[in-house]
């Protein structure tokens, strides 16, 4: 088994409250699998200042946040209510 080299993993922050629910599951996938921001941008094709954006100032783009998603093993999905 091929080991994937990563950085240095650090204990992110939570999200705000006040941040989208996608963004904030996000987050803690990434918590849950040990993953940081650089890595999660990295593998994603995003700038690692847009995925911190995210959590305060901005709101993500389905196109990059599902990006983001599937690096953490997760995928968006729609389904009827």
């Amino acid at each position: 088994m091929q080991r994937t080299s990563l950085r240095r993993y650090r204990t992110p922050t939570k999200p705000p409250e006040h941040a989208h629910p996608f963004v904030q599951r996000l987050h803690a996938q990434m918590h849950k699998e040990r993953i940081g921001v650089a890595d999660t941008a990295e593998r994603a094709g995003i700038h690692p200042e847009t995925l911190k954006q995210w959590r305060y100032k901005r709101q993500p783009d389905l196109d990059t946040l599902e990006a983001c998603l599937n690096v953490v093993g997760l995928k968006l999905v729609i389904q009827p209510i």
